[in-house]
């Protein structure tokens, strides 16, 4: 089972591959990118409102507000 799906991931990816790495036109490569950096920029403020929010709950229960 883990054989077939590796092989399935290896066949579907290798194109995806090839085209990342020869591309035929750099549009492609542009919106890639593009997508790649908003979900990067996503996550980090994710991670920022979540340290925000237990930094204002460890104040909450240190200060006893």
């Amino acid at each position: 089972m883990l054989y077939t799906n590796w092989t399935r991931i290896k066949v579907f990816s290798l194109p995806f591959l090839e085209y990342l790495l020869f591309p035929k036109d750099f549009t492609f490569l542009l919106e890639f990118y593009f997508v790649v950096s908003s979900y990067i920029r996503y996550i980090d403020h994710l991670i920022a409102l979540r340290s925000q929010c237990l930094y204002n709950c460890a104040l909450k229960l240190y200060f006893g507000n």
